[in-house]
């Protein structure tokens, strides 16, 4: 591994060099640059296994894009060494491309060994080019839930194997959604201190019956003070590469483990209700997305439980929030209850109810997720007519209502 270092810390840079060549790896003074030389290098470096380290005591906009441009063009990997603590500029790392991150203050020594064996277990890993959805909520965590697991049944139905990760790492509910109890949850993976593999992420995925792989959250009032947040883009990066499309159900968009996958993503759906309060908050969590260069493009609205009186206007609202299009779900509560009761997801339980033809023309509706539907226009594919009836063609048969007060698990 050919290392480089960009110093704007003489101290932390001597220390780092240090730890580097007791792990056995030498960074000889010729490769350890200002910023102004590491730019001239995008034009003069090949491709080759090689490693960056960006040593600096405050993340300017400009070394972002350094960093952006020495991935481009000799497919490096970048730590970034930093005392920078704010979310909003570790997503801005994240989105470049940063690979790991070390804290400045504290002693690299201690963290450079593991450092470099999650650097050589990336490089083993095959790239994926699966789809990431993340979902996040405004205000009520059970909407981006529900959405969370209908729209992975979407994908599902169509992909025939659709990863769901429940990101709400202080305790989610998909996996009492879907029925499911997984042998082990987020939170092993999450704490794991060797290096672990994808055999062990194989482990902790609970299949429900719909094609859903499910990686469970903590349970509740999990010890969260030995969490590992690089292990969460290591999960994320496998389950890419591993499957068509991964829905992911955040908790918030501040947290590192969150903004590795807000990083990762391919869209960010962002969940409100039509109320001032849920859409002063939606506002202000896209204002945030925005100003930490989350591509517009990919951030998608999705108004939840629709169709109540004195809600406000759909068009009222997507102009107050500066957004093309505002996606409406339907309240659909006995859909809904029906289907948590029995643990199937209400776009199978129901395929042709209100709520589920909503998720799946947002589905439909996603430009990242074009690809992954149906294809009209070969005769011998499963789908001929993109309509909500042959969507729905896909999913399970509906269950009668009358065997629901006796569910079989």
């Amino acid at each position: 591994m050919e290392t480089w270092i960009i110093n704007e810390n003489d101290q932390v840079t001597t220390c780092l060099r240090k730890s580097l060549r007791d792990a056995g790896i030498d960074c000889p003074p010729e490769r350890v640059v200002d910023t102004y030389r590491a730019a001239t290098l995008t034009s003069e470096l090949p491709c080759v296994d090689r490693t960056f380290f960006l040593v600096t005591d405050e993340v300017q906009s400009s070394h972002v894009h350094l960093l952006q441009e020495l991935q481009a063009a000799c497919e490096a990997k970048v730590v970034v060494v930093s005392t920078v603590t704010d979310s909003g500029t570790i997503l801005s790392l994240f989105r470049a491309g940063v690979n790991d991150m070390l804290s400045g203050d504290q002693d690299i020594s201690t963290e450079i060994p593991e450092l470099i064996k999650r650097l050589r277990a990336e490089s083993s890993r095959k790239r994926g080019n699966g789809k990431v959805i993340t979902v996040v909520p405004s205000g009520q965590t059970g909407d981006s839930s529900l959405l969370s697991v209908n729209l992975a049944g979407v994908l599902a139905g169509i992909t025939e194997d659709c990863g769901l990760v429940d990101l709400h790492l202080r305790g989610g509910d998909l996996a009492a959604m879907l029925k499911l109890e997984p042998p082990h949850t987020l939170h092993a993976l999450l704490t794991q201190k060797d290096d672990f593999d994808e055999t062990m992420i194989d482990q902790a995925i609970a299949k429900h019956s719909s094609g859903i792989s499910l990686l469970a959250s903590p349970q509740m009032f999990s010890h969260l003070g030995n969490i590992e947040s690089h292990a969460c883009q290591v999960i994320l990066q496998y389950l890419k590469s591993s499957r068509p499309c991964t829905v992911i159900n955040s908790e918030d968009v501040v947290h590192a483990e969150q903004l590795r996958a807000l990083a990762l993503s391919d869209a960010i759906i962002l969940t409100t209700r039509l109320d001032i309060v849920s859409v002063y908050r939606a506002k202000e969590t896209l204002r945030y997305l925005l100003a930490n260069h989350i591509d517009q493009a990919s951030l998608h609205i999705v108004a939840m439980c629709t169709g109540n009186p004195s809600e406000l206007p759909a068009k009222s609202v997507s102009k107050l929030l500066d957004i093309p299009e505002l996606h409406c779900v339907p309240d659909d509560p006995t859909s809904t209850i029906i289907s948590l009761n029995i643990g199937n997801p209400v776009v199978f339980e129901f395929p042709q109810s209100s709520f589920a033809r909503s998720v799946q023309s947002l589905a439909m509706k996603l430009p990242t997720l074009s690809e992954l539907m149906p294809d009209v226009s070969n005769e011998n594919r499963r789908v001929r007519d993109i309509t909500f009836g042959a969507i729905g063609e896909l999913f399970l048969p509906r269950r009668k209502v009358q065997d629901v007060a006796n569910p079989v698990h």
